[in-house]
């Protein structure tokens, strides 16, 4: 039932949260060097400059719960009939939400360390909490349907 407007939050959200996939989230420098190294939701990669011994090609970690929370919001889109299901996975989306940030976090924290570079995070990497503001519109929307829904079984 797209109508819905939380239906239409949750489509942002899975829209938003896609987009991560494909933006640079954070670039790594290292000083004397010509070249950085892009960390996307999906790959990592150097520009300009040649792999450093060791770098992995893949966030793995990034990845994985970004593709988690992007299957269990969707997931709850069709679920327009179980008001309550709907807000179990939301408030699980909420969980993988904060292990991507903190896989996040871990990843650019240890490759920094290990090839002795700096890192900036991009105003991309925020595009998750864009999303997890539109899934707490949902949540809302969810909660407010459920309440009409249980005034007007008690009208009866």
């Amino acid at each position: 039932m797209i109508q819905r407007i939380q239906s239409i939050y949750m489509l942002m959200a899975v829209i938003i949260a896609a987009i991560t996939f494909f933006v640079p989230l954070a670039s790594f420098t290292a000083e004397g060097l010509q070249g950085i190294y892009e960390l996307s939701g999906c790959s990592f990669k150097g520009i300009g400059i040649e792999d450093f011994p060791g770098t992995p090609k893949n966030p793995w970690g990034v990845l994985i719960s970004m593709s988690i929370f992007i299957t269990l919001i969707f997931v709850a889109i069709f679920k327009f009939k179980k008001r309550m299901t709907q807000l179990k996975l939301i408030r699980w989306s909420y969980f993988v939400l904060f292990v991507y940030y903190i896989s996040l976090a871990s990843y650019c924290f240890a490759f920094a360390s290990n090839s002795e570079t700096t890192f900036n995070f991009s105003i991309p990497s925020l595009l998750p909490i864009v999303a997890l503001a539109m899934t707490h519109l949902a949540a809302r929307g969810i909660r407010k349907d459920e309440a009409l829904v249980r005034a007007a079984d008690r009208i009866r």
